[in-house]
């Protein structure tokens, strides 16, 4: 863990995530909209991981999983994955016979920090979660109820 950890950062107003590695570079990349709300929900999920079949709801709500929507997934997929090899990061994705997941040990989430309690991260919370995805409500009201259960942790100095 030491030296693999990426801190991953999806800003969602900009259509980017950046991703520092232990070497202090930061990289700001443009994603399409897909392709981050694919790292999103994969984030959200935990290491959990996810179908092919999920993870098409997930981004596409409403649709349809016929063949098209099949092939734009393989593309969106696969646009990921080469966008981390570049970077050379692949190490936080992996995908095994369609069934995909993003590695939190290796790297650091805001999420991940919450949850592990960390006061910090807890104090940092201001009420929102991912808001504009249907997928992370779950998620958002155990962090909301989470965060009003432990008011005022103090943070270390």
């Amino acid at each position: 863990l030491q030296n693999k950890k990426r801190f991953v950062f999806i800003d969602p107003n900009l259509n980017t995530f950046l991703l520092e590695t232990t070497r202090n570079v930061l990289i700001g990349k443009k994603v399409r909209p897909k392709h981050r709300l694919l790292l999103a929900y994969l984030i959200d999920k935990r290491g959990t991981g996810a179908t092919r079949a999920e993870v098409f709801s997930a981004l596409w709500e409403n649709g349809t999983y016929d063949r098209s929507r099949q092939k734009q997934l393989d593309v969106i997929i696969r646009s990921l994955r080469d966008t981390l090899q570049q970077y050379r990061i692949s190490e936080i994705y992996e995908m095994h016979s369609g069934f995909m997941r993003i590695c939190p040990e290796q790297i650091d989430c805001d999420l991940y920090r919450f949850l592990s309690g960390e006061a910090e991260a807890v104090n940092a919370y201001r009420g929102e979660y991912m808001s504009s995805y249907s997928w992370a409500s779950m998620t958002e009201a155990y962090v909301t109820q989470h965060r009003s259960e432990h008011k005022g942790l103090k943070t270390e100095n």
